[in-house]
C-alpha cells in the first residue's frame, strides 16, 4: 500500500481520517496525498468567479500546508506527504484521479463542517464509495485512531476474488491482526459464503462467525462488530445488478452514516 490519497479540509472529522491514513502510511512507507477538493462557487460574473475560485484555492492550500506543519513529525518509516487542490465534485474527482494515479486507498471523513466549501459529509461518502474502483476507508467523525487488531469481515453468498481482498489482507499482516469473517446462513441454518476466502486468508489469523439471519443485516453486523470488539469493519461493495446494487446500498450506506468503528470498503465491479 505504496500510495494513500486522502481528502481533507478543516473539519473534525476530515481531521480524523488523516490521523489514521497517518497511521496507515507509516505502517507501509506510504506515500500520503493530502486533498481539497473545490466545488465550483456561483457568481453571476465571470472575472470574480476567478477571483473567488483563487480566494477558495488559497484557503484550502492554507489548510493543508497547517495539516502539513501538524503532521509531518509524525511520519516515520519513509513515509512523505504532498498536498493537491482539485477542482470538482468530490464523489467525482476523488476516484478518477486515484484510479489514474495507481493509489492503492482513499481515506476519508464522514461528516465535515457545514461551510459551502467543507463538504466531506457522509452524503460525499456515499456517493464516492459508488463510483470509486479504488478501496476506500471510512473514518467517522468520532472515531479516534486505535490500531486494527480485531477486523470484522461481512461476508455475503457471491464469490470473492482474491485480488478484493488483498487490500484487507495487507492491512491484518501490517498490524498483526486477526480477521473475524461474518456469515449470516440462510433460513435452512446454510452457510453460503465462498469457501475460497479459508485460502485468501490463509496468511493471517482469521476464524468465522456464523449467524442465523433474523432480521436486518446491518443489525446483525453492528452486533457481531459489538460482541467481537473488532475496531475495523470491512465490507463488499457490489456496485452491479440491479438487486445486489439495492442490496449493498441499504446495507454498506448504513454503516457510512452510522457505523462508529472505520469501513473499510472492497469496491467488486467486475
Amino acid at each position: 500500500m505504496q500510495k494513500i490519497l486522502v481528502a481533507t479540509d478543516n473539519s473534525e472529522a476530515a481531521g480524523n481520517a488523516v490521523d489514521y491514513a497517518v497511521e496507515l502510511a507509516n505502517q507501509f512507507g506510504s506515500l500520503l496525498t493530502l486533498v481539497s477538493a473545490l466545488d465550483e462557487p456561483y457568481s453571476s460574473g465571470a472575472g470574480s468567479l476567478v477571483s473567488l475560485k483563487e480566494h477558495m484555492r488559497d484557503e484550502a492550500r492554507e489548510v493543508m500546508e497547517r495539516v502539513v506543519e501538524r503532521i509531518q513529525p509524525k511520519l516515520i518509516n519513509g513515509a512523505r506527504v504532498e498536498v493537491r487542490t482539485i477542482d470538482g465534485d468530490p464523489d467525482v474527482v476523488l476516484p478518477r484521479i486515484a484510479l489514474a494515479k495507481d493509489y492503492e486507498l482513499i481515506v476519508m471523513g464522514t461528516k465535515g463542517s457545514s461551510t459551502a466549501k467543507e463538504f466531506f459529509t457522509g452524503s460525499v461518502a456515499n456517493a464516492t464509495l459508488e463510483k470509486s474502483t479504488v478501496p476506500l476507508l471510512i473514518i467517522p467523525q468520532a472515531a479516534q485512531y486505535v490500531p486494527p487488531k480485531r477486523i470484522l469481515l461481512a461476508a455475503d453468498d457471491k464469490p470473492i476474488r482474491p485480488e478484493l481482498v488483498e487490500p484487507l489482507v495487507q492491512l491484518a499482516e501490517a498490524f498483526g491482526s486477526e480477521v473475524i469473517v461474518f456469515h449470516e446462513a440462510n433460513e435452512e441454518g446454510k452457510s453460503t459464503y465462498d469457501e475460497n476466502l479459508e485460502n485468501y486468508l490463509m496468511s493471517v489469523p482469521y476464524r468465522f462467525q456464523i449467524s442465523i439471519g433474523d432480521g436486518s443485516v446491518a443489525a446483525g453486523i453492528g452486533r457481531a462488530m459489538e460482541s467481537q470488539k473488532a475496531n475495523l469493519l470491512t465490507m463488499v461493495f457490489r456496485n452491479h445488478g440491479f438487486f445486489a446494487k439495492l442490496l449493498n446500498r441499504s446495507t454498506v450506506s448504513d454503516f457510512v452514516f452510522t457505523s462508529d468503528a472505520p469501513l473499510l470498503v472492497l469496491p467488486d465491479q467486475a
